[in-house]
């Protein structure tokens, strides 16, 4: 993309870079070091190999370098070019200058790192010829892409699973091996100012050696494409390596972070292996010509030519493998040198005089290849136009890149990508055929891909020259094709392989490809205007290429047709497939139909090709079929196989040290080592291996640690069994041990912990079963321990050790121990919490302090308290740089427990018992000093002072001790409230909502409140509206709680027992202010006095019929959200899954069809709607919390089993209760239909429809039947679509007038006086109240201790607790009874003036008498 700056590293330079990892310059110092030509082959000579692999390329050299860590085996790489870093310099190594040679020009090529590959005339691409980049360099493509790293989607490797018939290649199967190549970085924070997010779990903390980060330069075109993407309706995605491409991110790079360069197959994987000294041997610059098959078609070797410079003659030779040959020569010659052999189709090699081997017509065929094309325009933003408008900048340019590896030429492309299918109104213009075959694919498989560029590519004939030079800086919008359904390939007009394949790619032949391309290149203008309304543009809306004329569908198809380029991300020419496939090239573990010991590993072997780059999927599938290759290999794959390069990097600097004398103290090293050092040496190395294969990490896992337990068990034998020296065993213990915590470190904590348990053991373990004292160990590992001695045992004719008893075993631990348990430090003593002179803390408390202690306030209103009294804001960070403010001490304050915080409904706060005392020590020492000079105590400091006059402590407010109560005395007014109430214990009325004492309706004081709070208040006339059966909301605890409270007021002394009862009664956390002793006592004396007045004087029936109490509603103000302030989003229960195989199906699926959900727990319900706010401070600028409204739609989703399972064990009724007091108005319940047992059906066929009938008629929901969960989708996906249409202004309820007592009583007086305006809350007091903890009270707890008795309906609860208020009360009249019967007909009797749904029969009393009734 940027012109070169030749001077921007010397040759010299480069060949230093090189030596840097090629250790060349290492003789030349003087130094000592592996010689480099010990690992290339000599060419002309015939050698042998156990394998040999055809292609030094991406897939070529990972295969190769992974079989080669087994220095067991021998691997040899044949390569036809050399090193691209010597060959090409910065052209390959530098980001920037990645787009050298790879235009469409077919001259455009550098034949020392490419093979000028040029296509046949191309119909869909106006009959041109294209050259074809391909990597001929030891790295192969992986040294000539663009560098793009981000792996396929779930879909699509469910169907490559499913193509092929195996589903070891799903998306949980396989992602371990695209974890094991890549060494992730995360993006430098300080470079990128957008928004870039990347799932860590993605990949493994120790991956492998190919480097995948993100560029060092932060390019200006991929912020404002971000915008662009989002600007046309697609949503920022976590990353792309998460098997989800639907929106819009910053992909991973395959670039070092640490110098900027690309990293490749070769750099990476080769490059580690030549330092670990386990590499293959390299035949560079040697090309295979035929493979070699016996006669009963066994792949034996390769034929090999090396040709010489300047017509010197060619060196013919043959490498043999004795197990396997692997092709790895890409997609053009992969298929090209297995038809020059002899196999591919028969008509093909029979017409180029090739004797068949074996007819399989799917080689070169199935060839698939995504294609771009392109809209450019002038921007206002630095691109690659600078460095080719200016030689001056090019080598400023260059000077920043070499200087630390950042800078424009640190990119390539913007960074940014995009991902969707094609959305309306386009998609309508395509035809019905064409959406029928767009529709096969998977549903997560997008059809385009967006990529951006920084720099003008015209007719993409050469990069370097295409940029128009006219001061002006261009950039382009690519749409990507990659849902194709055209098909290419791959022929030969020769039997020899010097001779270029017929590359025939049939880009844009399938009308669908037309199709979705012209309507690409609209959706691309759209996404430019975009851009130009946000000032991007600079060109006056004049489009440079292709020009603003270019305006109907055959003209951009015209076009499009003479610009397309390929993406180079040509596949699928030696298919893998399932046995009866005849296209098949390949199965599934890529061997060769028809032949033994011949395998293809590379893009060719592609079933399909996925959406996007390929890179980490060729990276993955060579992972995968070395694994595959050593798995099999046990005999000479002694602990290879499962590390990698990490692992062998780690044995190979433990053993370099070790062999320099490092690691211990020379006596430990010695012969004389301690015997302590040794005696469970062997114990720990047999342990690490039993406890490897017992966890089962991989099938190579089980190989390898075979192998090595073998080994161990001998050492342990040994150990245990034989009087003998140690010395001689030590070093080889070691080596073992060495690279098992090498496999420690890689794998898994529990199994370091295990082995440090066993190292760390002070005793002489004779026995296996010994282990299990120790920590990590249980009886199976220690039996699976005991049988591999017991064998070896009776192998060698050695005695088998006793076992001893666990409890010897554990008392001589606990003995040898005792001595080495450290000494507990002192404690130091508590320092109390001082906050700093303005500080945000210091401010909370003062804000806090200047309320009445009964209050409780919001954070609006405690901001408003305390910003006075701090230096910082409370709302605005201090710069753009930090992410705190004053309010972040709240956090602090709350765990040192000085101020308590409450969240039901929105969150409120108040001090503590400490909180009031650190605040009266604030304010004595600010008296005290006020009139003093404070220069000793300057701002900072530890000491909270004020020279703020409303700090100094008035008259009164001291600490007085009450009738045993402590008052603080009154408190200044709150800010900005009208008026100041202040609550009294003797208000009868007043609830403890989450802490803080309330008014009748559950709420706060606050400037809402028109009505002042007295103390003498009917209950009765304050008791919520009754709902009829379905909604009594009436709290007889509450009038119990009353009527004592009348009888306490008139005992002296005694004014606490009464709020105690009703925090009981609320389930909420008693006040600080009461000792913890005395509240207990408290509470259970006045649960005993009630229980007392019950027996003696009973309560009254309740009559059926109550009169009606009347509502009185507060006075408010409500919130008021205008259309097009929000926007309507679907919330997901993050339990709602398809399996556990399958968890994130239903999201993946809704994201597919364009509804991205938010999946977090509900409190209530599987699916709910919310509006979100698309201002976030606008409901905080209210005095609310959070950014979303409630809406009043709500989804609980009932597969049939779960329906019936529900039914029996009485969750389906508790649901139901829950959903009624919820007070959402649209309730739907969707019935999942699942294949059952005909038995099963039939059996709850009446108890299902009856469920049916209930929840439609009794309760009024909507009852939804679906055919399955895919239905069930397509149901969420449209009831979304409707709500976005559906909802207008939203009228808000304030969260400071509900509590769980008011909510329902309130929505029903406002449909009652409002009935045209829908009342909503927002979400945080809609889980508040709907949560099955936060609100629940005693008489909550006893209706759902009462519903687990099966029958017993939330109706027939709600009569029980009646007129049995609480469980001690139903208990205690149980044990009245005088025998069973009379208790089996207890409840019965109770309610025999109850009719309907609440009345209760005899077996259900009888029921229900077997639980409460029962006996202790």
């Amino acid at each position: 993309m940027y012109p070169p700056y030749l001077h921007l590293l010397s040759s010299f330079s480069f060949i230093a870079l090189a030596a840097g990892e090629l250790n060349l310059l290492t003789f030349a110092t003087g130094g000592l070091g592996q010689v480099l030509g010990s690992t290339f082959g000599l060419p002309g000579t015939n050698a042998t190999f156990d394998y040999v692999v055809v292609g030094g390329g991406t897939a070529g050299l990972t295969i190769a370098t992974r079989l080669a860590s087994n220095p067991a085996v021998s691997v040899a790489v044949i390569e036809a070019g050399g090193f691209y870093e010597i060959d090409n310099g910065n052209r390959s190594t530098v980001p920037g200058y990645s787009s050298f040679y790879t235009g469409a020009d077919p001259n455009n090529y550098q034949p020392l790192i490419d093979w000028g590959f040029v296509t046949e005339p191309q119909e869909g691409a106006a009959q041109r010829k294209v050259h074809y980049a391909r990597g001929k360099t030891l790295g192969g493509s992986s040294a000539r892409n663009y560098m793009i790293y981000h792996r396929p989607t779930v879909g699509s490797m469910q169907k490559w699973a499913d193509e092929v018939g195996d589903q070891s290649y799903t998306w949980d199967n396989i992602l371990p091996f695209f974890k094991k190549s890549c060494n992730y970085t995360s993006f430098n924070k300080d470079l990128y100012n957008v928004t870039i997010s990347q799932d860590p779990s993605a990949f493994d903390l120790q991956g492998g050696p190919l480097h995948t980060s993100f560029s060092n330069y932060a390019d200006g075109f991929g912020s404002w494409a971000q915008k662009g993407f989002t600007g046309v309706g697609m949503e920022l995605q976590d990353g792309l390596n998460s098997g989800i491409l639907h929106g819009t991110s910053f992909s991973t790079l395959t670039i070092d972070p640490r110098n900027g360069y690309r990293s490749s197959s070769e750099s990476s994987f080769l490059q580690a292996a030549l330092q670990n000294g386990t590499a293959p041997m390299i035949y560079k610059n040697s090309l295979a010509t035929r493979l070699l098959l016996d006669g009963n078609n066994t792949a034996t070797g390769v034929t090999v030519t090396t040709a010489g410079p300047y017509g010197i003659p060619a060196l013919n030779y043959t490498l043999s493998a004795r197990k396997e040959v692997i092709v790895s020569a890409g997609a053009f010659q992969s298929p090209q040198l297995l038809m020059v052999s002899g196999i591919g189709p028969q008509d093909q090699l029979k017409r180029n005089n090739i004797a068949v081997k074996k007819d399989l017509p799917g080689v070169g065929q199935n060839m698939w290849d995504h294609v771009l094309f392109g809209i450019s325009r002038r921007v206002n933003v630095l691109t690659a136009s600078a460095s080719a408008n200016s030689a001056v900048v090019a080598a400023r340019l260059a000077e920043q890149f070499r200087t630390n590896g950042s800078g424009p030429l640190a990119a390539f492309g913007a960074g940014i990508y995009g991902w969707e299918d094609l959305p309306q109104p386009y998609r309508s213009a395509l035809s019905n055929n064409s959406v029928q075959e767009l529709d096969s694919f998977p549903t997560d498989w997008p059809e385009l891909e967006w990529l951006p560029i920084s720099s003008f590519l015209g007719y993409r004939q050469n990069a370097q020259t295409v940029d128009p030079r006219d001061g002006y800086n261009y950039a382009t919008i690519n749409p990507g094709i990659i849902a194709p359904l055209s098909r290419g390939n791959i022929s030969i007009n020769s039997s020899e392989m010097t001779t270029p394949p017929i590359i025939n790619p049939n880009w844009l032949t399938s009308t669908t490809d037309q199709e979705l391309a012209i309507q690409g290149f609209k959706r691309a203008r759209e996404i430019w205007q975009v851009l130009e309304d946000a000032g991007l543009t600079v060109d006056d809306g004049k489009e440079y290429f292709p020009g603003n004329n270019v305006t109907d569908d055959r003209d951009i198809l015209d076009f499009i047709q003479r610009s397309l380029m390929t993406i180079y991300h040509a596949a699928g020419t030696c298919k893998m497939g399932k046995p009866d496939d005849k296209m098949a090239v390949v199965d599934s573990r890529a061997q060769v139909y028809g032949t033994k010991g011949l395998r293809v590993v590379d893009a060719s072997s592609f079933p399909i090709l996925p959406p996007g780059h390929p890179q980490s999927t060729i990276y993955a599938l060579a992972e995968k079929i070395a694994a595959d290759i050593l798995g099999l290999d046990e005999t000479t794959g002694e602990g290879y196989g499962m590390g990698g390069y990490m692992q062998d990097q780690i044995v190979s600097s433990k053993l370099k040290k070790s062999s320099g004398g490092s690691g211990g103290s020379g006596e430990e090293e010695s012969m004389g080592r301690p015997l302590s050092s040794l005696r469970t040496t062997g114990v720990v190395m047999i342990a690490m291996a039993v406890i490897a294969v017992s966890m089962g990490t991989c099938y190579e896992t089980c190989a390898i640690m075979s192998t090595a337990a073998t080994r161990m068990v001998k050492q342990l034998a040994i150990l245990v069994c034989e009087t003998i020296s140690f010395a001689e065993a030590l070093l080889n213990e070691d080596m073992a041990l060495s690279r098992d915590e090498a496999l420690v470190t890689r794998y898994d904590a529990w199994y370091k912990k295990a082995c440090d348990s066993l190292r760390n053991c002070p005793l002489t373990l004779t026995h296996p079963s010994e282990t299990q004292a120790l920590n990590g160990f249980g009886p199976k590992i220690c039996e699976r321990l005991e049988q591999r001695l017991k064998q070896h045992c009776e192998e060698n004719g050695l005695p088998m050790p006793k076992r001893k008893s666990r409890k010897h075993v554990s008392d001589a631990l606990d003995e040898a121990t005792l001595d080495m348990t450290p000494a507990k430090k002192p404690r130091k003593s508590k320092k109390p919490y001082v906050p700093q002179l303005r500080s945000g803390a210091y401010a909370l408390i003062l804000g806090l302090s200047s309320i009445d202690e009964s209050e409780c306030v919001s954070r609006q209103q405690l901001i408003e308290l305390a910003q006075p009294h701090c230096d910082a804001s409370f709302t605005a960070t201090k710069d753009t740089t930090t992410f705190y403010t004053a309010w972040n001490s709240m956090k602090t304050l709350v765990d040192k427990d000085l101020v308590k915080e409450t969240s039901r409904p929105q969150r409120r706060y108040a001090l503590t018992d400490e909180g009031w005392e650190v605040a009266g020590k604030v304010k004595r020492v600010g008296k005290d000093i006020l009139d003093g000079d404070d220069t000793a105590h300057g701002r900072g400091r530890s000491l909270p002072l004020s020279r703020d006059p409303d700090l100094e402590l008035r008259d009164g407010d001291e600490v007085q001790q009450n009738a045993g109560k402590t008052s603080r005395g009154s408190r200044p007014p709150l800010a900005n409230l009208s008026e100041h109430h202040t609550l009294r214990n003797s208000d009868v009325h007043g609830q403890r909502l989450g802490g803080a004492v309330t008014d009748k309706y559950g709420t706060l004081p606050s400037a809402k409140s028109s009505k002042p709070i007295g103390k003498d208040v009917n209950v009765a006339s304050i008791a919520p509206k009754a709902l009829g059966n379905t909604h009594q909301t009436i709290d007889d605890a509450a009038r119990l709680a009353a009527r004592l409270q009348t009888e306490e007021n008139s005992r002296p002394g005694v004014t606490n027992g009464n709020l105690d009862f009703i925090e009981l009664l609320s389930s909420s956390p008693p006040r600080a202010s009461v000792p913890a002793a005395r509240r207990e006592r408290s509470a259970q004396i006045d649960v005993d006095r009630a229980s007392r007045q019950r027996d003696s004087e009973p309560l009254p029936e309740i009559p059926t019929e109550k009169p009606k109490a009347t509502f009185v509603p507060p006075n408010f103000q409500p919130i008021h959200l205008q259309p097009g302030a929000f926007t309507v989003e679907l919330i997901l229960d993050n339990r709602e899954i398809r399996s556990r195989e399958d968890r994130g199906y239903i999201e993946k699926e809704l994201i597919s069809k364009g509804i991205r959900p938010t999946v977090r727990a509900l409190p209530l319900g599987d699916f709910f709607w919310v509006a979100n706010c698309t201002a976030p401070d606008f409901l905080s600028r209210h005095g609310e919390e959070g950014t979303e409204v409630a809406l009043d739609y709500i989804i609980e989703r009932k597969r049939l089993d779960d329906l019936i399972s529900s039914i029996k064990d009485g969750r389906f009724h508790e649901q139901k209760f829950r959903l009624r007091r919820s007070g959402v108005k649209n309730v739907v319940y969707l019935l999942e239909d699942i294949a059952i047992g005909q038995e099963t059906r039939a059996k709850y066929y009446d108890a299902v429809q009856s469920a049916i009938a209930s929840t439609q008629v009794v309760n009024g929901y909507f009852m939804k039947r679906t055919r399955g969960i895919d239905d069930t989708i397509r149901y969420l996906t449209r009831m979304t679509r409707t709500l976005k249409e559906m909802y207008e202004p939203l009228t808000i309820f304030p969260s400071s007038i509900l509590s769980p007592s008011t909510y329902l009583p309130l929505l029903a007086h406002q449909a009652t006086s409002h009935p045209n305006i829908s009342h909503n809350i927002t979400y945080t007091s809609f889980a508040s109240l709907a949560s099955k903890s936060d609100n629940r009270t005693l008489r909550d707890v006893f209706l759902q201790m009462l519903m687990t008795t099966r029958g017993l309906t939330g109706d027939k609860a709600i009569e029980i607790q009646k007129r049995w208020p609480t469980p001690h009360a139903f208990i205690k009249a149980y044990g009245k009874c005088k025998d069973e019967k009379e208790k089996d007909q207890m409840v019965e009797k109770g309610l025999e003036g109850v009719m309907g749904r609440g009345k209760v029969g005899k077996a259900l009393s009888k029921a229900v008498a077997e639980v409460w009734g029962a006996k202790g």
